[in-house]
């Protein structure tokens, strides 16, 4: 591990430098531009589509005791569908379900796997569109998780 981290900041270390010996500050900035800021926007989808997926208000999280593999891969997350195009940008992960159920399944078996699930689980697959008004609804709403009635509530008033 120690030599993992030596080698990726000395990596880093070099790059830094060889940068700025070419280009002087401009080296800083070609750097930002070309590998943190990307990183940070990936960094924030992914926090985003975990986000919209795992909690809703409709979305039950389960105590230790109560928890299993039905309720986690079946109740603790839901479908998004989104505009054309949107699933070949996100690899399908918006089809959410089955990825839960066989994280073998590759991203474009995903939506066949959904339907499979879905006729086979009516009552209890959650599918609906992404729509920015539920994820603000969410946002507001889901802050505490109560899991003795299974809802979510906002902060208690201090």
């Amino acid at each position: 591990m120690r030599r993992d981290k030596l080698l990726v900041t000395s990596f880093l270390v070099t790059t830094l430098a060889v940068l700025l010996l070419i280009s002087g500050t401009s080296g800083i900035w070609l750097w930002v531009k070309v590998v943190i800021l990307p990183f940070v926007l990936f960094c924030q989808t992914i926090g985003w589509v975990v986000y919209v997926h795992h909690i809703a208000p409709d979305i039950r999280w389960w105590s230790r005791h109560e928890w299993n593999r039905f309720h986690g891969q079946m109740e603790g997350t839901t479908i998004l569908n989104g505009p054309p195009g949107w699933d070949f940008f996100f690899h399908w992960i918006m089809v959410h379900v089955p990825h839960h159920v066989d994280m073998s399944i590759p991203c474009y078996h995903l939506p066949e796997a959904a339907r499979a699930i879905s006729a086979a689980f009516p009552e209890t697959v959650k599918e609906q569109p992404i729509r920015l008004r539920d994820y603000l609804a969410s946002v507001r709403q889901c802050k505490v998780h109560d899991f003795d009635t299974g809802t979510w509530a906002t902060y208690p008033p201090t």
